[in-house]
């Protein structure tokens, strides 16, 4: 019964698999194919960008305190 179980288990993990390799191997080739002329080896980490973006966010929440502050004075 055991065996059973882990058997159809089996079959539907290959079925995902089977019905999105094709995607994947699609992907895999577009990217190999126009990877280099898209310039992906260039594009900056997604953590320095988050850094930049959230630093611009606290300097300019601080620039409106800051501005808010000499409003009331």
């Amino acid at each position: 019964m055991i065996n059973m179980n882990i058997q159809t288990e089996l079959k539907e993990t290959t079925k995902t698999n089977d019905r999105w390799s094709g995607l994947a191997d699609f992907l895999a080739r577009m990217i190999e194919k126009y990877g280099e002329s898209l310039g992906l080896d260039d594009l900056p980490t997604p953590e320095y960008v988050y850094y930049f973006a959230k630093r611009a966010e606290v300097y300019r929440k601080y620039a409106d305190l800051m501005a808010n502050k000499e409003t009331k004075d």
